[in-house]
C-alpha cells in the first residue's frame, strides 16, 4: 500500500542546502506536490534538482514545465483517464481546468454512483477554489491512480497565510495556535467567509508585494507575492466533508498547517491525531488517498494500461 509522502518530502525541503537529489525516491502526488510548491516559493532553479530515474514521469506530469516553462514532449493520452498533471493554480481557468480533469479521474475509477462520488468531486473543487484565492500564485495539484492497491491518491499544497492567519485576519475568536486552526476548520459547518464578512474591508487578503514572512524557516530568502481574495465557487473548504469521506472508505488523510500535522490513517483513531512538526510550513498541505474499490471497474484500455506501466515501475 502507498503511504502519503508529506512528512517525506518535508525533510527535504527543510533541510535544502541549495540543490534536491531526489534520485532514490518513490514520487507519489503527496511527494511531488510539497516539493513543487517550496521550489516555487524559493525560487530554485532547474539545474538544482536532480532525479536521473524518472525524469519521463516528472515530464509527464508536467513538473518542469509548470516550474519552469520546460515544453512537454512526451504523449500524455491519459491525461484526466488515470491522473491529473501537477497544475500551479494561478490562474481561475486553469484551476477550473484542474478539477475538471480530477473528477474526470474520480468518476471513472469509482464507479459506483452513491453519492461519496459527487461528495469527493466537490470537496476536490472547493479545495482547488481556496488554493487559487489565498494561495498567493504558489499552490500546487495532482492526483494519480494506482493499479496494483486499485488507490487514488490526491494533493493540494500552498504557500500561502495558512490556516491560522487566515482565521485571525477573518477575526474568528479563540484561534490561539495552528493546532487550534485546523480543528476549526475540521469542524462541520464553520467557515472563514461567514465571519470576514462582517469586518471586511475590501483589502483584508491582500499581501504588499514587499512584505517578507519574519515566521518562516526560509525567511533568509523571502517571499515577495500577492496574495488576492478572489471570488470562488464555494463557501468552505469542505475539510469536514473530506474527513468524513476519508473515514467512510478507509482513506488516510494528512493536513499539515504552520507546525501542525493532523493525520487520519485507514481508522486507526477514530478522531484523528495531531502532532508538532520541526519546523513551520507557510501554508497548507493537504493530502489523501482512497481506495477505489468500493466501485473499481477493471479496464482494459491499452493507452491506460501503457501509462501506467511507466507510472508503476518503481512501485
Amino acid at each position: 500500500m502507498n503511504e502519503l509522502k508529506v512528512k517525506t518530502a518535508l525533510k527535504y525541503c527543510f533541510n535544502y542546502k541549495g540543490g534536491f537529489d531526489i534520485s532514490k525516491e518513490f514520487i507519489t502526488p503527496s511527494f511531488i506536490a510539497v516539493i513543487a510548491a517550496f521550489i516555487k516559493s524559493q525560487k530554485i532553479s532547474k539545474e538544482q534538482i536532480k532525479c536521473k530515474e524518472d525524469t519521463s514521469y516528472l515530464e509527464s506530469i508536467g513538473f518542469y514545465k509548470e516550474l519552469w516553462g520546460t515544453p512537454i514532449t512526451v504523449n500524455r493520452h491519459s491525461n484526466g483517464y488515470s491522473y491529473s498533471p501537477l497544475i500551479l493554480l494561478d490562474e481561475q481557468l486553469k484551476t477550473n481546468d484542474a478539477t475538471s480533469t480530477i473528477n474526470s479521474c474520480i468518476k471513472r475509477l469509482l464507479t459506483n454512483k452513491n453519492s461519496c462520488v459527487n461528495d469527493l468531486c466537490e470537496v476536490v473543487g472547493e479545495l482547488h477554489d481556496n488554493v487559487w484565492s489565498h494561495g498567493k500564485g504558489m499552490g500546487f495539484s495532482i492526483a494519480q491512480y494506482y493499479r496494483k492497491q486499485k488507490r487514488i491518491e490526491f494533493a493540494v499544497v500552498d504557500c500561502g497565510i495558512g490556516f491560522f492567519s487566515e482565521l485571525k485576519n477573518a477575526h474568528i475568536p479563540k484561534i490561539e495556535n495552528h493546532k487550534d486552526a485546523i480543528q476549526w476548520c475540521l469542524q462541520r459547518g464553520n467557515s472563514s467567509k461567514k465571519y470576514k464578512e462582517r469586518f471586511d474591508d475590501g483589502w483584508g487578503q491582500r499581501v504588499p508585494y514587499d512584505v517578507t514572512f519574519e515566521s518562516n524557516p526560509f525567511s533568509q530568502i523571502g517571499i515577495s507575492q500577492v496574495s488576492v481574495d478572489n471570488d470562488n465557487h464555494h463557501e468552505g473548504l469542505g475539510l469536514a466533508k473530506l474527513v468524513d469521506l476519508i473515514k467512510a472508505t478507509n482513506g488516510d488523510l494528512q493536513i499539515i498547517s504552520g507546525n501542525t500535522l493532523f493525520e487520519l490513517k485507514n481508522n486507526d483513531s477514530p478522531e484523528g491525531i495531531y502532532s508538532t512538526i520541526d519546523h513551520e510550513w507557510k501554508g497548507v498541505i493537504i493530502a489523501f488517498s482512497i481506495p477505489t474499490t468500493l466501485g473499481y471497474k477493471n479496464t482494459q484500455d491499452k493507452d491506460l494500461d501503457e501509462l501506467l506501466s511507466l507510472m508503476t515501475t518503481n512501485n
